[in-house]
Order: C-alpha cells, then structure tokens, then sequence
C-alpha cells in the first residue's frame, strides 16, 4: 500500500480526517491531504501540491488579494492527479472574484482536479475559470459559477488565454453570465481539443451559453493529440430564456466552429447529444454548427425562435449528421446550407414541429409538421420547464418502419440510446424510444441527474456471443403462461460459455427485454405467441414474407415483413444491440435443418416438414411449414423448442 500522510493548518481537522479515512480503509495511493480554513495561507499551500495531493477547502468565504486559486505550474499525474477540492456535501466553500484577476486561473498546469467550489466574480470584470497558458487534463467538477455577468464578454469557464486538450467540465452550475463557456479563442490559434461537457446547467446568459472557436492548424506542443478524436457535449441544459443580448450581439445558445482544415484534428467531430436546449428569444438559434458535427438525441424547445441552424460560420459545413432529435419551434426546426459538396450532411430520424421543420441535406425518415400541432404527437409541448413540459411522443404518433441508420450507426458514441438512455428499436422519430408515459426525467431548468441506462438488448439471451434458435426458444418459454419457474424456462437450452448461465438471471433478462418492447416483434403492445413465431422464424434466418405465415396479434403496428426485419435487426447482438461482435446464426444448411427439426415438439394440430425447396411454401432456410392451427395458442410455444444435446457447456 502506498504512504498516507496528512498536513494541515488545522492539526485538529488532520487528526480527525485520518481516523476516518483510516476506518474506512482508504487512502491516496500516493500524495498528502491537506485542510484549510479561509483564515490559512492557502495559495501557498497550492503552490507546493505534488501529485497525488489533495487540499481540502473548508467552508467559508475566502477573500483574498490576489484572489482565488493561481494554478500555475502545477502537474499532477494520470494516475495521481492533483485534487483541490471543497467538502462532498454543501455548504462549499465561496471564492470571490476581483476586478484585477480571474478567479481560478490555469498556466502550464495538467492532471489537476477542481471541484465542490463556489465562485462569485462580484461582477467585478474577471472570468470564474480561465485558462492563461497551456493546460490539460483538467476537471472542473460541481463548481457553482455566479457573478460573472457584468457584460457580455465576461465568461464562467474561459481558455482562450491558452490551447487546451482532455479537459472534463461536468456537473457545474452557471447562472446570469455574460457568457457561459468561451472555449478557444477568435483567432483559432489556441484550441479546445477533445474535451467532454456533460450535465451541466447554464442559463440566462447574455451571450452565448456555450460556445467552441474554431481551430486552424494545431501548434506544436508535446502532448497535443494528434489522432482522430472527438469532443463530447451531453446531457447539459442550456437556455436563454431571459437577460440574452439582442440585435447585432445576440447569440445562439450553444455555437461549434470548424476543426483544423488539414493535419492533425481535420477528422475530429462534436457528438452532441442528450441536451436539452430551451428558448433564444434574441433571434438566434438554440444551436449553430459547421465542420464535423454529430447532433442526435437532442430536446429543442423554442417557443419564439429557431431550433438548429447548420450554416458556415469561420468555414463551412462538412460532416454533418443530425438524427434522432425532437423539436418544437415557432419559425425553422432545422436549416443546413452552404455545406461541402464531397461531403454529406444527413438528416434522419428526426420529429420536427416547426413553422419550416426542415431544409436543406439529405432527408430520411423524418416525422414533420407545423408548430401548432406538436400537441397531436408529444404529450405537453406548451407548457413550462418543471411545470409539465413534456416531449414524449403519445401512443402510435412517432413510429413508422425502422430508420435508415448507415449514414449514423456504430459511429457515434451512444448513437443507439434515447435522450432517456433506452435502448432503440428503430423505428421511433425523434428523441425518444418510446411512446405513451415518460419513464425518465422530465426537461426543466436543473442539471439533468446521471441516469444509469438499463442494460443493452440483443437476441442472444445467454449472451454467448450467438442469436439463434436456443435463444428463441426461451423467449418461448418465457412467453407461454404454463411455464413459471425460471428452470422451466431454461432447462437444457443455456450456453454455460455465456454470460448468463442461470435461470434466474435469464428470466431476469427475459422480464426487462419483455418491459423494453424487445418481445413484441408485431409491435401491438402484447408480448405473446405470435411474437415467439415470429422471432423464431427470424432466428432461423427467415426474412420474407414467410415472417407472417403464422399470422399477428390483433392491433399489431408492424405487418409486412421488411418492418419485422427492420425492428429485430436492431436486436442483433453487433448490430445496435449488445457490444458485441456476435451476428444471427441461422441454420440453414440441410444437415443442420434436419439435425434441428428432429428435435421440435409439436402439438398434434401443427406439422412440419423437411424436404426439397420446390415442395410446397416455403420459408428463406428452405423449410416448408404448414401453419398450425390458430386454435391451439400453447402449440406455438412448443414449436419453437429445440433439444439442447450437443450444445457446448
């Protein structure tokens, strides 16, 4: 075990943070805690941080001159960072800001953590955090950011003094700022590289919420990326409501500039997603883009202006991919112009309620209407942040055949998860996988809590790396009301090589996939019979009409075969279901269709027979089946079982 050592001004405050350190067990692995009191020369203390180390800031009010924390020439470590840091709980310790610094200022510094402070600029003139050199690999973690509005150009987290790459700006909270966040700088000489922005609030600023310059060529600093990268954005809320900056100096909500037009950062791109972005009344739009942008997942809501305007700026629009958003704004819901010619800008997925929902780029499988309707297809579009606004689409408004996805899937991070962190199906417009009661948070003007998402979903039930006939045979089972025991449901049928090799955890799996809508392939709301035939007809390799021999639930949603195929390729482990490389495993050859055949079960009402292609209907493997009758419901569950006897354990 590395050293624990413990300094501080207070040697009562050490005494008691080592004994409960030590009866929790738990120490730095390397470094030195120190606390302070806003009585203590703790800029010294700073001054001489060593990786590993922690300060501790105690609450209270520390004003000082110079103020704040100088973070000058301060490394810490990948694995031993520098934390400085006020108590987990509030009250935090309060920062104030002068008119002659800004209040926590970075310069040759990395591998720095700073979090659980407040910081009052006094609307004095200084920005709350500001980069002046080069920094990186810094966290800037539930910081509570104030006082910095006396004008437009006085900024929460700034690094336009210095380029910047693996910065981490989560949880914080920025209020009536002149700007938000300003990182990089006009010019574009000092970047913004490879940062991730996430759950933060920021509201009622008088210019930008947020906004990243564009770059031009990156210079030449040890340490700066050179690979393909992206900049993260995600889960924040951002909106300018009230106090934003009209005529020439109003701005969006959130801007993104171009990447460095050659060498080194050209390839990177914004993935922007999980946001959601509430009222510009100053005339701009919630957001503006050009360059590589990603923008997917999204709630706009803009009662008095526009949505999203992709348009040149610095340069022009390059890759461009807008999907899976929803969006209620009086005038235009999404603008793309002026973009590269031999590069694509795509918008898919989207629900657009606008006074002009879409122009411009190439458009797939969008849901569109005029503003005033939204109501016909989310469920409170009208009414307040925290008073009932809510997006989520009403029962049978949103759905239609499964999404394009090649222009977007497996590119992105989180491409396949809703604004809730739900699993897609692909076949629901805009921001939501799903219909009828919103089971997540609903938008207001607080900081969007950290949702654990449940569990991807695929078809391959024992998560053997295989979506096959077995697996179908326990969604089966699961199905058919006589089989209540979790044995029942999975003897001889798991592959112990899985990841879920007891009965309990496949029910388990079996009750959330049922929950998600995984089960009810025809898309009628019931998870029965007919959606065992069908998947079991699909994991036989089955993608024509044959789907539907054995008929649909009554009030099913998808009735042709290419939208039964559509939805359970989305549940194909690889294929926007689990992380895995796993692919459908049909049998398909005639050895293994009869190997398998001679093993179903059947009532005596159903037959099945194995012979020549030419004999008869047939289904894609080359089996000709005679529909069972629709008056014995159990025989359909017994079809789909399959003897488990060769199977590897």
């Amino acid at each position: 075990m590395g050293r624990c050592s413990y300094h501080s001004i207070s040697w009562v405050r050490a005494f008691i943070l080592v004994g409960s350190l030590l009866s929790l067990g738990a120490c730095p692995a390397l470094g030195t805690v120190f606390h302070v009191t806003p009585q203590d020369d703790y800029q010294a203390v700073v001054s001489s941080l060593q990786p590993g180390d922690t300060l501790v800031l105690s609450a209270g009010v520390y004003d000082t001159s110079p103020p704040g924390l100088p973070i000058f020439s301060l490394h810490g470590e990948a694995d031993n960072p520098i934390v400085i840091t006020g108590p987990e709980q509030e009250p935090f310790p309060v920062l104030l800001g002068r008119s002659t610094h800004n209040t926590v200022r970075f310069d040759d510094a990395s591998y720095i953590v700073v979090r659980n402070i407040e910081i009052n600029g006094q609307d004095l003139g200084g920005d709350g955090v500001k980069a002046q050199g080069v920094a990186h690999h810094i966290t800037l973690e539930n910081l509570r950011i104030s006082g910095v509005g006396s004008e437009q150009g006085t900024v929460g987290i700034s690094t336009n003094g210095g380029t910047t790459w693996n910065w981490v700006i989560r949880n914080n909270v920025i209020v009536n700022a002149g700007t938000g966040m300003y990182l990089g700088n006009s010019p574009g000489t000092e970047p913004f590289i490879h940062g991730l922005i996430e759950h933060n609030l920021i509201v009622d600023t008088i210019g930008y919420n947020f906004q990243i310059k564009h770059q031009n060529p990156r210079p030449d600093i040890p340490g700066i990326p050179v690979d393909p990268g992206s900049t993260i954005i995600r889960h924040n809320v951002l909106s300018k409501a009230t106090n934003p900056s009209t005529g020439g100096s109003a701005r969006p909500n959130l801007l993104v500039g171009h990447f460095p037009l050659s060498g080194p950062g050209q390839d990177d791109v914004y993935e922007i997603y999980g946001n959601f972005f509430y009222h510009n009344p100053s005339g701009e739009a919630l957001f503006q883009g050009e360059g590589n942008v990603a923008l997917y997942n999204n709630l706009f809501m803009n009662t008095v202006g526009e949505a999203i305007r992709i348009q040149p700026h610095n340069d022009i629009p390059r890759k461009i991919r807008v999907f899976h958003n929803t969006i209620v704004a009086r005038d235009s819901g999404i603008v793309i112009s002026g973009g590269a010619a031999n590069q694509r800008q795509v918008v898919v997925g989207n629900a657009v309620f606008a006074g002009s929902p879409i122009r411009g780029g190439e458009q797939l499988d969008n849901r569109t209407d005029t503003f005033e309707s939204a109501g016909a297809y989310v469920q409170n579009p009208f009414a307040t942040p925290g008073a009932g606004l809510d997006l989520y689409p009403k029962v049978g408004t949103l759905q239609g055949n499964g999404v394009d996805t090649t222009s977007f899937g497996n590119q992105f991070d989180e491409w396949d998860r809703d604004f809730n962190g739900v699993q897609r199906s692909g076949v629901f417009r805009g921001a939501y996988a799903g219909e009828g009661a919103n089971p997540g948070w609903l938008p207001q003007l607080t900081r969007k809590p950290l949702i654990e998402a449940p569990p991807l979903l695929s078809l391959d039930i024992d998560s053997n790396g295989e979506a096959n006939v077995w697996d179908a045979s326990m969604i089966c089972r699961y199905l058919d009301p006589a089989m209540t025991n979790p044995a029942d449901v999975t003897i001889g049928l798991i592959d112990l090589a899985g990841s879920r090799t007891t009965p309990q955890a496949i029910v388990d799996y079996l009750t959330l996939a049922e929950q998600e809508g995984m089960l009810d392939a025809d898309g009628n709301g019931t998870s029965d019979a007919f959606d065992c035939e069908i998947i079991t007809a699909f994991l036989f390799g089955i993608t024509s009409d044959s789907l539907l021999a054995n008929g649909l639930g009554a009030g099913a949603t998808r009735t042709t075969a290419s939208a039964l195929v559509d939805f359970l390729s989305g549940y194909l482990p690889g294929m926007g279901g689990e992380a895995s490389t796993a692919q459908i495993m049909p049998l398909s050859s005639e050895t293994e269709i009869e190997a398998s055949s001679s093993a179903l079960t059947f009532e005596p009402t159903e037959t099945l027979v194995v012979e020549e292609p030419t004999a008869g209907p047939t289904t894609d493997a080359g089996i000709a089946l005679a529909p069972p009758s629709r008056g014995n419901k159990k025989g359909h569950f017994k079809r789909a079982e399959q003897a488990r006897e060769g199977r590897p354990h």
